[in-house]
């Protein structure tokens, strides 16, 4: 199953809700989502507010999973968090996850991450020496774990949990900036101009 992390609070944006910031002719998250829906079996998108418009851009049936309130603010984690726990119930082992405000991720995104022979528990994207959290594979199994880090530590970064487990970075393949993500006006001009370019 593959999710779309899409809860942030866009601070760098002006508090705006990114995923329905337009680039290239469609919201972000519409990229974000037909990007992933090729790779994976079912999506499911974690958002935190404007669920109903958000559902209603993506295909009829997507589940729309909510952050605990219990761990408000305390960032992307708990969005996975929520997303591990819905895959989990509906029996899926993995979990692959993405930004929703990323949105040239390659398309075989998830056949590199699995691609690594290892032990290796956790796969994180790396792509020329950078690490890419929020783009990983993530055995639905550690939903507990990662329920008990978020009571028991005050970090909230993805990195912090991920080395407490078997973890294998994955260099991934990709020409140009597969992994550029919006954070700021300027960065979604960019955006912007970089998809009607491969549109053109």
């Amino acid at each position: 199953m593959g999710a779309i992390i899409a809860g942030g609070r866009a601070t760098r944006m002006g508090g705006v809700n990114k995923p329905l910031k337009w680039a290239g002719n469609q919201p972000l998250i519409l990229h974000a989502y037909q990007r992933m829906e090729p790779q994976a079996s079912g999506i499911i998108v974690n958002a935190n507010r404007d669920q109903r418009e958000i559902s209603a851009l993506v295909p009829s049936g997507t589940a729309i999973v909510e952050d605990d309130p219990e761990f408000a603010g305390r960032g992307p984690l708990v969005g996975l968090l929520a997303c591990l726990a819905h895959a989990r119930s509906n029996d899926f082992k993995f979990l692959a996850t993405a930004a929703a405000d990323t949105p040239f991720f390659p398309a075989d995104l998830i056949d590199q991450l699995r691609a690594p022979i290892g032990d290796g528990a956790i796969r994180i994207a790396r792509h020329d020496g950078w690490r890419h959290p929020l783009f990983g594979l993530w055995p639905t199994s550690l939903m507990e774990n990662l329920e008990t880090f978020l009571y028991s530590h005050e970090t909230n970064k993805v990195m912090a949990f991920a080395k407490r487990h078997d973890l294998i970075e994955v260099d991934i393949e990709a020409k140009g900036s597969p992994f550029f993500n919006v954070n700021t006006p300027n960065d979604l001009a960019q955006a912007d101009e970089m998809l009607q370019k491969m549109r053109s």
